[in-house]
C-alpha cells in the first residue's frame, strides 16, 4: 500500500519540480538551522539462525529461540539540532519547486519492553543475552535504560510548495517533499553494543510555515517539518538477529531566503 502512494507522489513532485524550472518566475535560496526531535520507534525483528539463552530470571539456561522467530522492543530519543540549504524557483500561481539538503543529529535515549515469544525479557537477568550460565545481578531492562549514542541523517530532497497571499508582507505555506537519506545510527546501552545501522532510505515530508517579507530581495520563514523515512534494518551483535526500526522526525525551523527577483 505504501508504495502505491509513493510512485504516483514522487512522479508529481519530481515533475512539479524539475519540469516547471523553465518557467519560473523567480529564482531563490535560503538556509535554515532546524530543531529536531526524533519520534519514539518501535523495531521489529527476527532470529537469523537458532540461538540458547543464557541464564534469566524466569526463563532457563539454553532455552532455544529458533531461526525465524520474532521480537520487537521500543527506542526513546533525544531532541537535535540540524540545519539545511535550498535552491528553488516561485511561479507566479504561488507554487515553489525546490532542491533541498539538510543534516540532522539527535540522540538515542533508552530501550524498554524487549518482547518475545517467551514474554518480556525486561525482568530477566542481563545474563539471558551474554549467554552466560551464572546470573549477572542486573536485569535486562536495567541494562537498557541508557544509552548515549546518536541517529544521524543526510538528506536531499525534491520539494514543492504553496504560497497563500501571495504579494503579501506575510504568506503562509504549505509543502511536501519525497528523496533519499543516508541514515546511521547506534544503539549502545550501558555496557554492550546492541549493534549498528548504515544505510540509504526513501524518505518524504510534510511542511508548514510562514514566511515574513523583510525587504524585495530577504525574507525570513519559520516551519514545521514532519519527515519520514522507510524502516532502516540493523543487524544485532548480542544475537544472530535483525531489526527493522522506524524513523521519524518532527523538526522546527527559522531561517532566511534571499530572492534573486523581486
Amino acid at each position: 500500500m505504501k508504495l502505491l502512494f509513493k510512485i504516483p507522489f514522487t512522479a508529481a513532485v519530481c515533475a512539479a519540480t524539475f519540469v516547471g524550472l523553465s518557467s519560473a518566475h523567480e529564482w531563490y535560496v535560503s538556509g535554515q538551522a532546524t530543531w529536531t526531535q526524533p519520534a519514539d520507534s518501535k523495531a521489529s525483528g527476527e532470529f537469523t539462525s537458532d540461538w540458547s539463552s543464557g541464564q534469566g530470571t524466569t526463563i532457563p539456561y539454553g532455552t532455544n529461540f529458533p531461526a525465524g522467530s520474532q521480537f520487537d522492543f521500543e527506542t526513546t530519543h533525544n531532541d537535535g539540532l540540524g540545519g539545511g540549504v535550498e535552491v528553488g524557483a516561485r511561479f507566479a500561481n504561488g507554487l515553489r519547486g525546490s532542491l533541498e539538503v539538510s543534516y540532522t543529529k539527535a540522540g538515542v535515549d533508552a530501550h524498554s519492553n524487549i518482547q518475545t515469544a517467551a514474554g518480556s525479557l525486561d525482568g530477566e537477568d542481563a545474563s539471558i543475552l551474554y549467554g552466560q550460565a551464572t546470573p549477572s545481578g542486573y536485569t535486562v531492562g536495567y541494562g537498557l535504560r541508557s544509552d548515549d549514542r546518536d541517529l544521524e541523517s543526510t538528506s536531499a530532497f525534491a520539494n514543492v510548495y504553496y504560497d497563500f497571499n501571495r504579494g503579501g508582507r506575510i504568506e503562509p505555506y504549505v509543502g511536501a517533499g519525497i528523496g533519499a537519506s543516508k541514515v546511521k545510527v547506534t544503539y549502545y546501552p550501558e555496557a554492550y553494543l546492541m549493534g549498528t545501522a548504515d544505510e540509504t532510505k526513501l524518505a518524504y515530508q510534510g511542511k508548514a510555515g510562514v514566511t515574513y517579507r523583510l525587504t524585495n530581495k530577504w525574507e525570513v520563514f519559520g516551519e514545521y517539518t514532519y519527515r519520514a523515512t522507510d524502516d532502516v534494518k540493523m543487524d544485532l551483535y548480542l544475537v544472530p538477529a535483525s531489526v527493522s526500526i522506524e524513523n521519524k522526525q518532527h523538526m522546527v525551523g527559522l531561517g532566511m531566503r534571499y530572492r534573486f527577483g523581486g
